[in-house]
């Protein structure tokens, strides 16, 4: 049997990780993949630390002398299944970056292949301002902005 001062610092500690887990999941730090899970072993690490029987029977169902030895070795075996899945879960992750950024390179290549095809469409007119003014600007003056005006063919309109 637990000490009753054990348990009450289980209870704490487990009804603090219940909450913890709550508002990782109401801030959206917890994906929903996972809260299902969180939300479970929250709610068994309650329950364990408030009815002590159920780890006396489960000690006594695998034969263990000590029931809170048998408490840690379940919690490791979670502890590992966990990292495991988030092993795969990184894995897959990591190949899912590699094949988009081999995407992403193939795309920027195809782009710039693009661009040098039409780059002669692209040059300027010989002569004409690079700018699409009529007169270059100095710094002290401001740009003049202009339209063509369809009626007048070869002036521009200053505004």
């Amino acid at each position: 049997m637990i000490p009753i001062e054990q348990r009450m610092i289980a209870v704490v500690f487990s009804l603090g990780f219940l909450l913890l887990t709550i508002q990782l999941i109401r801030k959206h730090k917890l994906r929903e993949s996972y809260a299902l899970g969180w939300l479970i072993a929250a709610f068994l690490i309650l329950i364990l630390s408030v009815f002590g029987q159920i780890v006396d029977t489960l000690a006594t169902l695998f034969a263990v002398s000590y029931a809170p030895t048998l408490i840690l070795v379940i919690g490791l075996l979670a502890a590992l299944v966990i990292l495991l899945l988030q092993s795969v879960v990184v894995s897959t992750q990591a190949n899912q970056i590699r094949d988009l950024a081999q995407h992403m390179a193939l795309l920027e290549y195809r782009l710039r292949q693009l661009e040098e095809k039409e780059r002669p469409l692209l040059e300027p007119i010989p002569g004409q301002p690079k700018n699409g003014n009529s007169r270059e600007n100095t710094p002290d003056e401001a740009p003049i902005w202009s339209a063509p005006n369809p009626e007048k063919d070869g002036e521009e309109l200053s505004i």
